[in-house]
């Protein structure tokens, strides 16, 4: 399976719900016409929980698209449409101000999808974290997936982000309420003190995973 990912910030004449309108509602249908993907879901950025990691700057990272093929041969075979392609890096440019594009090596899903998800992102493939570290602090996730970047590709319409996430962990929860339980306790900050000196970049992303595309080719 192969699952490249897409890091989104906004033009900075659109406001995130104009950004997320246009996303979800005019540039789909382009991304639409590639034949060979099994599922394509857009994270719609919801929220930023700064202060739960207060000593670092974060990402900004207005959504994150994930896309999914069975061989890196169909990937290729959707994205050498030519035509496809010229329309989608055009489009992109109306409602993006910067790009980056990753492939990913992603692990299962340790637990079960929930109503929300949030977005743990890394620059430093190197941390001490785990997801069976990061169940030990944050008891409440419902589910947790670790995503590690293998490659990033430019994409020459636009800049790229300026410190691209180099990992992922997708941490779903029930309810928000136990987010903020699992957060603001005790044991996050000493495990987040004792581990991310060595970040240089973090960002936790509350989104909306929207589904576009899902089948069992």
């Amino acid at each position: 399976m192969i699952k490249r990912m897409g890091l989104f910030q906004r033009r900075e004449d659109l406001t995130q719900t104009q950004f997320s309108a246009y996303w979800a509602k005019k540039h789909s249908p382009l991304v639409m016409r590639m034949p060979q993907f099994i599922c394509y879901t857009q994270n719609h950025r919801v929220d930023l929980l700064p202060n739960f990691t207060a000593q670092h700057p974060a990402f900004h990272i207005d959504g994150i698209a994930e896309m999914y093929w069975q061989t890196e041969a169909q990937m290729l075979q959707d994205f050498n449409s030519q035509r496809a392609i010229e329309l989608l890096r055009q489009d992109e440019c109306e409602f993006m101000s910067r790009i980056s594009v990753c492939i990913v090596d992603e692990a299962k899903l340790h637990g079960l999808q929930a109503e929300l998800k949030i977005l743990l992102c890394l620059s430093d493939v190197d941390a001490l974290v785990s997801e069976q570290t990061l169940r030990q602090v944050l008891p409440n996730l419902a589910g947790i997936q670790r995503s590690n970047v293998q490659q990033v590709m430019n994409r020459p319409q636009l800049p790229t982000l300026l410190d691209v996430p180099q990992q992922f962990f997708s941490l779903w929860y029930d309810q928000y309420a136990h987010v903020l339980a699992d957060f603001e306790s005790e044991s996050w900050q000493t495990f987040y003190a004792q581990n991310f000196q060595q970040i240089q970049r973090i960002s936790l992303l509350m989104v909306h995973p929207f589904k576009v595309r899902e089948n069992n080719k």
